[in-house]
């Protein structure tokens, strides 16, 4: 069978359109994936309640650790004051600070995870406190933590004032406040912890951890850790 040119021409067309059409099925792949990715993102964010950052005053609930603390709302879920039971509550993990485990059930406890615990009971149990987010930072942890700062109202009518010479430092720039997250560190009860990036306050904090282990105070002390591990 003899096959004219005109047949010849087709199957090159026929050819080359081929080579085309692959071509483009490949390259496009990549494009169609994050089409999929944002249809899939934006149908699953109407059944997924995305978290809000949390600013302003809350109450303690309560201590867990010397990092990590529940508030409510000061105000009952609805406005209503009449409702008793109904407050929202947040599980805070606090930025910038790591203090030695004591609740965590694969791990002993830490070495003076004990003192800095009781350090946190002793100024947040009940406490009216206001927290403070980082833009720098996620809106909660992969534990569904918000990461927050802590700053105690009216530290000269609290249990701070019986110890108002390690006031100096922890002290924000408004003298109504105490900045709870700093304070940690300064008096040794807690490293600073950088999570993944730097956060606001991230040179500070090294700093008073550096001081503190100059000064060897809190588990920075030769005799806090005799018998134990450090955290880091």
């Amino acid at each position: 069978m003899i096959f004219s040119g005109k047949y010849w021409k087709h199957v090159f067309v026929f050819f080359i359109g081929g080579i085309l059409l692959l071509g483009i099925i490949y390259f496009a792949q990549p494009v169609l994936k994050m089409i999929n990715k944002q249809i899939n993102f934006n149908g699953g964010a109407k059944n997924k309640v995305i978290p809000k950052r949390l600013n302003g005053f809350y109450k303690v609930d309560r201590v867990i650790d010397g990092d990590t603390v529940v508030v409510k709302n000061l105000m009952e879920k609805g406005g209503s004051s009449t409702i008793a039971g109904m407050y929202e509550s947040y599980k805070l993990r606090l930025i910038g600070i790591n203090t030695p485990e004591t609740v965590d059930p694969r791990k002993t406890v830490q070495c003076f995870g004990l003192e800095a615990s009781k350090k946190a009971h002793d100024l947040l149990d009940g406490a009216t406190i206001r927290i403070e987010s980082d833009i720098s930072q996620d809106v909660v942890d992969k534990y569904g933590r918000y990461l927050e700062y802590v700053y105690l109202e009216n530290p000269a009518n609290s249990i701070l004032s019986r110890s108002s010479s390690s006031l100096s430092v922890a002290v924000a720039t408004s003298s109504s406040e105490f900045f709870f997250n700093r304070y940690m560190i300064e008096q040794g009860y807690a490293y600073e912890y950088t999570y993944s990036v730097p956060y606001l306050y991230q040179k500070d904090f090294k700093k008073e951890e550096k001081l503190a282990r100059k000064r060897k105070i809190g588990l920075w002390s030769d005799a806090a850790c005799a018998n134990g591990q450090l955290l880091k």
